[in-house]
């Protein structure tokens, strides 16, 4: 499942639920920059130069936010 840009709006000024338990998740905000930065660039090595950090980080931040959501954000096939 991956999340239209009107949802990651909305997860980024009221928070998020997590899929599974409809309950609040704790998220660090640099996740969501991440995420965001990846559908701008287009793929995660281009957000991560964009961002000035190593893939190996954004990947990680992805993975830890894809957990917390129980969503597959972004299909890595492409990335």
């Amino acid at each position: 499942m991956r999340l239209p840009v009107a949802t990651l709006l909305a997860i980024r000024q009221n928070g998020f639920l997590n899929s599974q338990r409809n309950a609040p998740v704790p998220f660090d905000p640099q996740d969501l920059s991440d995420l965001i930065a990846i559908r701008d660039a287009g793929t995660l090595s281009a957000a991560a130069k964009a961002r000035g950090v190593a893939v190996s980080t954004v990947s990680r931040r992805i993975e830890k936010l894809e957990a917390a959501l129980g969503l597959q954000l972004v299909d890595r096939r492409t990335c």
